[in-house]
């Protein structure tokens, strides 16, 4: 007479690690697994496999454990890398493309300092919805276009009288944002006596 041993049912916990939620599994100790369960989703990620430990070596189906009890098993996952154009936005030079990868830091943008526009000064990028997205770590959640902000500069108009010796009006100096129209004072005194 011989013994005849039958293998446990154990479970296997899949901690999708920020994904979607996995039912547990089962597996029989001795047997083997015989593929992943249906893929978890997390934005910005696909998922690298499964692991037994905490963003370790994925492994390959069919898998056999060699735990006797309940396992864990670990979501890898992968983050997405999106591209950011920058569109110089009427503006002179060019900026090379960049690549931000889901997980990483933020990227901190091109500064501008090739660029040029006359009558203008760059003041950053902003988004295609007009919302500025420079000056602190960026994080685009799909491939993107950056757009160069252009602040007119501001021009000095001095009123000088000129030949004229008395003025009973004389306008105060002014500015004006390049590009805009100016509006001259109609206190000006021409009169030369």
């Amino acid at each position: 007479m011989y013994a005849k041993w039958t293998g446990t049912t154990n479970t296997i916990t899949y901690d999708s690690k920020g994904g979607t939620s996995v039912s547990n599994g089962s597996f029989i100790t001795g047997g083997s697994i015989s593929a992943a369960p249906t893929a978890p989703t997390r934005a910005g990620y696909t998922l690298s496999g499964w692991s037994l430990t905490d963003g370790g070596s994925v492994i390959t189906y069919p898998y056999s454990p060699t735990a006797t009890s309940g396992i864990t098993l670990y979501a890898i996952w992968a983050g997405i890398s999106y591209s950011i154009s920058y569109n110089v936005n009427g503006g002179t030079g060019s900026v090379a493309d960049a690549t931000y990868t889901t997980g990483a830091a933020g990227i901190t943008l091109n500064n501008g300092s090739s660029l040029t526009r006359s009558g203008y000064d760059f003041a950053g990028w902003k988004n295609v919805g007009g919302t500025t997205v420079s000056g602190s770590a960026y994080t685009p959640t799909d491939n993107v276009t950056v757009y160069a902000i252009w602040t007119p500069k501001s021009i000095a108009v001095t009123y000088d009288k000129g030949i004229a010796t008395s003025t009973t009006a004389f306008p105060s100096n002014t500015t004006v944002a390049y590009g805009a129209n100016l509006t001259l004072s109609s206190g000006v005194d021409a009169s030369t006596s």
